[in-house]
């Protein structure tokens, strides 16, 4: 990518930017249920409003169209990578309205003083995080047959940080009997699926139900201000 077409993107990134913080502050729940109502906090995608409950996305609010999809966000900012964006989205739709606002806002910000190699490496360094931190990530509640497998996932995922771009590891077919069709051990069961969606934004949704955050919010805005944390490191890795 040219020089002049990376300062057009950014200058285009830094208007939807801004149109976001605008489009979010408009965000004004009426009383109701949420769409999600695993805590007592009204979360960012089911804000309720006239006629129903309208589910907003990080992509609609960014470009301010609401049948904006992730294809037209990659296509217009094409140093995001999709893995990092559907994460984000992930995140916005589980925090609460309040701090979606703020947090999005920054995470946004930290994405337009990065550059495509520091993005790749912040978000594939979450991810290694996301699988081996002792408090918040998969390892601990893994067996020990599955460790291997999260092994592998690391690996794999420094590689993609690295700019590789090997198949993703596989887990068992033991291990996706357990994690699909079995309703105990909650912990394990998630942090399979996790494992399994590692390249995608539901990765940090069985991440966060794994913690259980529906009982535990700190710890999904825990998981959620480490994303920013590496977006904003990822130079200093590289």
């Amino acid at each position: 990518m040219s020089e002049l077409v990376q300062k057009e993107n950014l200058a285009l990134y830094l208007d939807a930017v801004t149109r976001f913080k605008r489009n979010i502050r408009g965000l004004r729940p009426e009383p109701g249920d949420s769409r999600r109502t695993f805590y007592d906090k009204v979360v960012a995608g089911g804000a309720m409003c006239s006629g129903g409950v309208w589910l907003f996305s990080v992509p609609e609010l960014l470009l301010g169209d609401g049948d904006a999809d992730y294809a037209e966000v990659c296509r217009l900012f094409p140093w995001i990578p999709l893995p990092l964006l559907e994460t984000c989205n992930m995140l916005f739709h589980y925090l609460a309205l309040a701090d979606a606002k703020d947090w999005s806002s920054r995470c946004l910000d930290a994405m337009a003083s990065a550059s495509e190699e520091d993005l790749r490496w912040g978000y594939w360094e979450f991810v290694i995080w996301c699988l081996n931190d002792p408090d918040l990530g998969l390892r601990p509640h893994m067996e020990p047959a599955d460790l291997p497998t999260l092994d592998a996932a690391a690996e794999w995922a420094l590689g993609m940080a690295c700019g590789e771009t090997a198949e993703k590891p596989t887990i068992t077919t033991a291990q996706k009997e357990f994690a699909w069709r079995s309703y105990v051990r909650f912990e394990r069961r998630d942090a399979i699926k996790a494992l399994e969606e590692i390249d995608g934004g539901l990765f940090v949704f069985y991440l966060a139900e794994t913690n259980r955050f529906c009982f535990n919010y700190h710890r999904l805005k825990s998981i959620a201000e480490k994303l920013i944390e590496f977006i904003k490191n990822g130079a200093a890795v590289v």
